[in-house]
C-alpha cells in the first residue's frame, strides 16, 4: 500500500496545479469583479490560510541601510514645466509592450543591423528615449513598472499579492476618467503570473487573451504570435470609441524563440541565432501593424509608444545584473507629436512613462509617487532596477550594481562612488518599504 499512497499524493499535484496547461492556477483565475472584496471571498480560503503562513515573515524590510533614511517618497516633478510634444491633449494611444526587446538588437544603438528596420526607422518620425532602462528582469515586473509607475522588488513581485496592487495607481483608471476607452491585448494566458487580477484592478472595460482567439489560430507555445495578436487589435480598434487607450503585450521573442511558417523564416541554431530571428519577426509584425494603421480613420489622432517588458542577456550573453541587459528603447511615434527626429538623452527608467504621457495629456499624475516626468527639466535623471535579490542605480555621475548576497558592489563606477552607493541603497529601502505597506494601503 506505501507504493500506492505515494503514487495517488503525487497525483495529486496535478490538480492542486489546476491541470496540463502551462501555467498553474493563480487567484486572478477566480476574479471577477471590480470590487476587490468579492474577488477576495471568491479565493480558495484554505489556499489564503496558507499563503498568509508561507509570508508571515515578509513583513520585514531585508534592505536596511540607514536608520534614519525612512522617509516616503516625494515627486520632483509633478508642478514643474515640461516640454510638449503632443498637438492634441486627447489624442488615441497605443502603448505596445514587446518581450525582451533590448536595445542591443537595434542599429541605432550600434549592436546589429538589419534586425529591426522598421523600429529603428520610427525614430526619424518619433522620439527614441536613448538612455533607457527596465525596472526588473520579468514580464510580471515590467508590466507594472509600466501601467502603474511602480517599482520592481528583487526576490518578490507585487503583482502576486492583489491585497497590495488594489492600491497601486494604473494608467488604465486615471484614462478612464477623461473618457477613454481601454482595452488590454495579450496573445496568451492573462492569468500568466497573476497578470489577471492585476488587469482586472485597472478597470479595462474588455481583456483580451488567449481565450478570445480560435484553438486553430494558435501557432506558438504560449498562444499566439504577435502578428496573429496584433491584426486582430488593429481590426477591433475600428470598432473603438475615441479617444481609446489599448495596450499590447507581445509574447513572441519568449524561448523558445520560435516563429511562426506566415512569417517565412525560422532561422538559427543556437538560442541567439533563434532569439534575434524572433526579434526580427517582431519588427515586421509592429511593422505591418504600424503600416495598416495609416489607412485607418483614427491614425492621425494616434499616439504610439513601444517600450520592452524588460531586456535579456541575449545576444552577448551578458551577466544576469549588468547594465547592457536593463537598457530598453523608449519610443513616441505618430503623427499626433509635434516634435519628430528627437533623441532625448535622460537617464529614465519604465516607472516614468505614466507620469510623462499623464502630463503631456494634462492630467494629474498624483498617486504615482515613483513615476517622474522624463520630459520635465527637474526630472532627476536616473535609473533603478532590481534582479535576485541585488539593485542597479545609474545616474548622470556613474552607475553602483549592488549584490544583497554578499553585501558588495558587483559593479562600480563614478567620481563619488560613496555617494552614489547612498543613492541606489536610499531608493531600494525605501521602494522596499512602501511594498511592504501596500497591503494597508499606506
Amino acid at each position: 500500500t506505501i507504493p500506492l499512497f505515494l503514487f495517488i499524493t503525487a497525483c495529486l499535484i496535478l490538480p492542486i496545479r489546476g491541470g496540463l496547461q502551462i501555467t498553474p492556477l493563480n487567484p486572478g483565475n477566480v476574479y471577477y469583479s471590480q470590487k476587490p472584496v468579492l474577488n477576495h471571498a471568491a479565493t480558495n480560503s484554505f489556499w489564503n490560510f496558507c499563503f498568509s503562513l508561507d509570508n508571515l515573515s515578509s513583513t520585514k524590510n531585508p534592505y536596511i541601510y540607514f536608520e534614519s533614511d525612512t522617509a516616503p517618497f516625494e515627486k520632483k516633478t509633478e508642478t514643474s514645466q515640461s516640454i510638449s510634444i503632443l498637438n492634441n491633449k486627447r489624442p488615441n494611444i497605443v502603448l505596445i509592450i514587446t518581450e525582451s526587446f533590448t536595445s542591443k538588437v537595434m542599429e541605432y544603438f550600434g549592436e546589429h543591423k538589419d534586425i529591426t528596420p522598421y523600429t529603428d526607422s520610427l525614430i526619424t518620425h518619433g522620439i527614441l528615449f536613448k538612455n533607457f532602462y527596465a525596472n526588473g528582469d520579468r514580464t510580471d515586473k515590467g508590466l507594472v513598472s509600466v501601467l502603474s509607475g511602480y517599482p520592481t522588488q528583487p526576490t518578490d513581485a507585487v503583482i502576486k499579492y492583489p491585497q497590495k496592487t488594489q492600491h497601486l495607481p494604473q494608467l488604465a483608471t486615471e484614462l478612464k476618467k477623461y473618457a477613454y476607452y481601454t482595452r488590454f491585448y495579450y496573445g496568451g494566458d492573462a492569468n500568466f503570473a497573476s497578470m489577471y487580477s492585476y488587469l482586472n484592478q485597472g478597470n479595462y472595460n474588455d481583456i483580451i487573451d488567449i481565450q478570445s482567439f480560435s484553438s486553430n489560430e494558435r501557432n506558438s507555445k504560449w498562444g499566439f504570435h504577435d502578428h496573429v495578436l496584433l491584426n486582430k487589435m488593429s481590426q477591433d480598434m475600428d470598432t473603438f470609441p475615441q479617444p481609446f487607450f489599448t495596450v499590447c503585450l507581445t509574447l513572441s521573442n519568449h524561448e523558445p524563440y520560435d516563429t511562426p511558417v506566415e512569417y517565412g523564416s525560422n532561422e538559427g541554431k543556437t538560442d541567439e541565432e533563434k532569439f534575434l530571428n524572433t526579434c526580427k519577426y517582431t519588427d515586421w509584425a509592429i511593422g505591418n501593424f504600424i503600416q495598416s494603421a495609416k489607412d485607418k480613420d483614427w491614425y492621425k489622432n494616434t499616439l504610439f509608444i513601444i517600450v520592452a517588458d524588460h531586456g535579456h542577456s541575449l545576444p552577448g550573453n551578458d551577466d544576469w545584473s549588468s547594465l547592457r541587459k536593463f537598457r530598453i528603447p523608449l519610443i513616441f511615434y505618430g503623427d499626433v507629436l509635434s516634435v519628430q527626429d528627437s533623441v532625448i538623452e535622460t537617464i529614465a527608467m519604465q516607472t516614468d512613462i505614466a507620469s510623462t504621457l499623464l502630463h503631456q495629456l494634462g492630467i494629474s499624475s498624483v498617486g504615482f509617487n515613483f513615476s517622474e516626468n522624463i520630459l520635465s527639466p527637474s526630472h532627476p535623471s536616473v535609473a533603478f532596477y532590481t534582479f535576485n535579490n541585488g539593485f542597479g542605480y545609474v545616474c548622470k555621475d556613474g552607475h553602483i550594481i549592488f549584490d544583497q548576497t554578499s553585501g558588495k558592489p558587483i559593479e562600480s563606477e563614478g567620481n563619488n562612488k560613496q555617494k552614489i552607493d547612498s543613492l541606489g541603497k536610499s531608493y531600494m529601502q525605501k521602494s522596499y518599504s512602501h511594498f511592504l505597506g501596500l497591503q494597508f494601503g499606506l
